[in-house]
């Protein structure tokens, strides 16, 4: 044989490019996306930032710190999503905040098991010492679901007087470890009435929604609640935020 060159022809599929999705997003005005590392003790830990698309850094806005927190979770993360609080940002100029604390997932095990035997603790100091110029320190508000709706009921203490939240929400939050997931303390909530319906707002759902229209009302619900908050919250008493101390 010679020698003589055969050539290989390629075929090269593009299975999905998701150009719907692009052409939408470039059409409407998205929230501008930022990452960030904040030093707290000797970690630095990772914070995601959502800003309006017509963001000033001279201008005051208020703040929504969206909690996660569970042991071993993670928040902040590069993956695309759409959500309520999108919507926050985009149609009420609100910033959203989301911040990986001490207890965090996938950032070793030394940091993740600083909250042993101390849930609550040491989360819940690492939220709150988040600060920035812009924020309007008068309109600041926390939510968070599941563990994360036990550590924002944790951070709201009634008649403080350096309270630093100004409302907060919670959904499905933890209220005793001891009956946490379990089925025996569900299978009494009948004990509490005679028909379920008088204190459940969506009786027929269960924890994870089934009816994609009962969620949507159910967000549509904690963005009016969070926007009702940042409108009238310049005439509350709530203490601002504690400036950091210049160092000599």
């Amino acid at each position: 044989m010679g020698n003589e060159s055969v050539a290989i022809r390629y075929q090269i599929f593009e299975l999905e490019v998701n150009e719907n999705v692009q052409l939408t997003v470039n059409d409407r005005q998205m929230p501008k996306v930022e990452y960030m590392e904040i030093k707290i003790d000797d970690y630095k830990l990772p914070m995601q930032i959502l800003k309006p698309a017509t963001f000033s850094d001279t201008a005051h806005y208020p703040l929504l710190l969206v909690v996660d927190g569970t042991p071993g979770s993670q928040i902040v993360t590069e993956r695309f999503e759409v959500t309520w609080e999108s919507v926050m940002v985009s149609s009420h100029n609100a910033i959203v905040l989301k911040f990986d604390g001490r207890g965090s997932g996938f950032q070793g095990t030394k940091l993740l098991h600083e909250v042993k035997r101390r849930l609550g603790l040491l989360e819940e100091k690492d939220q709150t010492m988040l600060k920035e110029h812009y924020i309007d320190k008068m309109r600041v508000g926390v939510f968070g679901k599941d563990y994360g709706g036990y550590l924002s009921t944790y951070m709201l203490p009634a008649g403080e007087e350096n309270q630093v939240f100004a409302c907060g929400a919670a959904l499905s939050p933890l209220t005793d470890f001891k009956l946490y997931a379990s089925a025996f303390s569900e299978r009494y909530l009948g004990l509490h009435g005679i028909d379920n319906r008088a204190y459940e707002i969506y009786p027929d759902e269960s924890h994870y929604f089934s009816n994609e229209a009962l969620e949507q009302h159910l967000y549509n619900s904690i963005v009016n609640f969070f926007v009702a908050c940042f409108q009238v919250q310049d005439k509350l008493p709530i203490a601002p935020l504690k400036e950091e101390e210049d160092d000599d």
